[in-house]
């Protein structure tokens, strides 16, 4: 899984986390970032890479436009108590 960490200055470096209606069946409640799995390509066998993930998914779930957003980096993935890897990418909107 991929997530997008969008940080920005207004007057200190913030973050943007959504909460997960509690009507969802999985994480119902939870405080999340925008992201999730990678799909292929349009018209490759390749899946995306992990800033292409986080991009289209910030575009899909936030409606950001993600040719405004200049990606930093990726910051080492953590574990989750259910055995996934968690991607972090870091970015910020110009």
């Amino acid at each position: 899984m991929y997530v997008l960490v969008a940080i920005e200055k207004v007057d200190i470096l913030s973050t943007h986390p959504q909460l997960r209606s509690r009507s969802l069946n999985s994480h119902a409640g939870q405080v999340c970032f925008p992201g999730g799995a990678s799909d292929r390509v349009h018209g490759s066998r390749e899946e995306e890479d992990a800033a292409g993930t986080a991009l289209r998914e910030t575009e899909e779930e936030l409606g950001v436009d993600k040719e405004g957003i200049l990606v930093w980096g990726e910051m080492p993935p953590v574990g989750t108590k259910r055995g996934q890897k968690i991607h972090k990418i870091v970015q910020k909107r110009q």
